[in-house]
């Protein structure tokens, strides 16, 4: 099991500190790399991946070269123990959501939303 990856909490609408899922603290994490273009951080160009979800074209479900590219900054992150699967879904007119299948060894997936 991961013991951190980003930040393993959030906050919620009291003020209080909560634990976060697995399924939450990897969406948030590659939303992050959703946002962030390659050479954004230079010690760390496999994180950026801004381009490659807004290469996807609008309407189209599968997200070429996005599985592998999530699967690779992960690596270099050091979290081995999930597989993540994207698609692009439908949103609100202008906005492009993706939806983020987390799976952990022996579990089953978690799917989050992010948008990019």
């Amino acid at each position: 099991m991961i013991k951190a990856l980003a930040f393993p909490f959030s906050v919620g609408a009291d003020g209080s500190c909560r634990r976060s899922s697995l399924g939450d603290s990897v969406a948030t994490l590659i939303g992050v790399m959703a946002a962030t273009e390659r050479g954004f951080w230079p010690h760390a160009p496999w994180f950026g991946l801004r381009e490659v979800f807004e290469s996807v074209e609008p309407g189209v479900r599968g997200v070429p070269g996005a599985d592998d590219a999530i699967a690779g900054a992960l690596e270099q992150l050091g979290i081995t123990a999930v597989t993540v699967r994207v698609e692009q879904v439908e949103g609100s007119y202008g906005v492009r959501e993706f939806a983020i299948h987390v799976r952990e060894e022996g579990a089953a997936a978690q799917v989050r939303r992010i948008q990019a």
